[in-house]
């Protein structure tokens, strides 16, 4: 029975883990996708999306045709726009390639520490670059080198 107990409570541990983890990536997402949408109407263009790929530092090649092949990936209406879950899916699959560093400081961030990251990239967005440079003071130190 304890075994079983035990085995219940480590599923529910990786679940939770997992759901913190989409929610960590939602909030990057949410972030870059505000910033990035220059017009604010919710969806993202391919000069928008060009430019947050500039704001990323993406080691993708950032030019009209390497945002094209990437917006057809995701964009499935054909609209050339895309929104918070077609950014989300394009995130993820190029990660590493795109996510680079902070659009707003320009700081290299952690490729696999979304927690930091996204706090980092928050707290830079809404000015408060000071809070961010003290987070190393609190052990929540993005992964940026700079």
């Amino acid at each position: 029975a304890a075994a079983g107990k035990e085995r219940a409570l480590r599923a529910e541990l990786a679940s939770s883990g997992e759901r913190v983890e989409r929610l960590q990536q939602q909030l990057i997402w949410q972030v870059l996708l505000q910033v990035a949408d220059a017009d604010q109407d919710g969806l993202l263009s391919a000069e928008e999306l060009l430019k947050l790929m500039e704001m990323l530092h993406s080691t993708a090649a950032a030019t009209p045709s390497s945002v094209q092949q990437l917006l057809a990936e995701v964009d499935s209406s054909g609209s050339g726009r895309i929104g918070a879950q077609q950014l989300s899916q394009l995130l993820n699959k190029h990660r590493q390639q795109l996510l680079k560093a902070c659009p707003f400081s320009s700081a290299l961030l952690h490729p696999s520490d979304d927690l930091s990251n996204a706090v980092y990239m928050w707290l830079q967005w809404k000015g408060t670059g000071a809070a961010a440079a003290g987070l190393r003071g609190i052990g929540l130190s993005p992964g940026f080198c700079t």
